[in-house]
C-alpha cells in the first residue's frame, strides 16, 4: 500500500469523484421525474429519498474503497458534492424542464386517447345503468303503491268487519231489548 498519493493521483480522484457526483445527480433526477409523472404521498417520497441516500452512501463507500484504498478523503467528498451541485443547477435543470414538457405531452395524448376510445363506453355504461336504475325505481314505486293500496284495503275491510261486528252487537242488543220488553209486557 502506497500511503503517499501524487498530486496528479489526487486530481484524478477529485475529477472522478466529481463525475460520481454527476451520476448521483442523474440518479436523483430519475426520482424527481417519477415524482412529476406520478402522484406520490409523503411516505413514498420519504422512501425514495432514503433509497437515494443509501445508494449514494454505497457508491461513495465503494468509490473510496477502490479508488482511495478505503481511506476517507475530504477532497473526494467535496468533489462528489461539487459534481452533484453543478449537475443539479445546469443539466439537471434542463432535464427537469424537458421532462415536464414530455410528461405533459404524454398526459395530453393519453387523455385524448381516453376521450376517443374509453369515454364513449363509459358514457354508454352510465346511460344503461341510469335506465336500469330508473326501471327498478319505477318497479319499487309500483310495489310501494301496491302495498299502500293493499294496506288501505285491509283497513277498509277491517272497518267493514268492525261495522259488521258492531252491527251484530246492535242486533243482539235489540233482541235483548225486545226480550226485556216482552217480559215486561207479560
Amino acid at each position: 500500500m502506497n500511503m503517499e498519493l501524487s498530486i496528479s493521483g489526487q486530481a484524478l480522484d477529485f475529477l472522478l469523484s466529481c463525475l460520481l457526483g454527476v451520476g448521483l445527480g442523474a440518479l436523483y433526477d430519475v426520482f424527481r421525474i417519477l415524482r412529476l409523472a406520478f402522484w406520490h404521498g409523503k411516505i413514498i417520497i420519504s422512501i425514495q429519498d432514503i433509497v437515494f441516500f443509501v445508494l449514494a452512501a454505497i457508491s461513495s463507500f465503494l468509490f473510496m474503497l477502490f479508488r482511495c484504498e478505503g481511506q476517507l478523503r475530504f477532497y473526494v467528498l467535496l468533489g462528489e458534492l461539487l459534481g452533484f451541485v453543478v449537475y443539479y443547477f445546469t443539466v439537471g435543470f434542463l432535464v427537469i424542464r424537458m421532462s415536464k414538457c414530455i410528461i405533459n405531452w404524454v398526459k395530453k395524448i393519453l387523455f385524448f386517447l381516453y376521450k376517443i376510445f374509453i369515454r364513449p363506453f363509459v358514457k354508454l355504461f352510465v346511460f344503461i345503468f341510469r335506465k336500469i336504475k330508473m326501471f327498478f325505481m319505477y318497479i319499487i314505486s309500483k310495489f310501494k303503491k301496491l302495498s299502500r293500496i293493499s294496506k288501505f284495503r285491509l283497513q277498509k275491510k277491517d272497518v267493514l268487519l268492525y261495522n259488521l261486528n258492531s252491527s251484530k252487537k246492535k242486533s243482539k242488543n235489540k233482541k235483548k231489548n225486545n226480550k226485556k220488553c216482552m217480559k215486561e209486557d207479560n
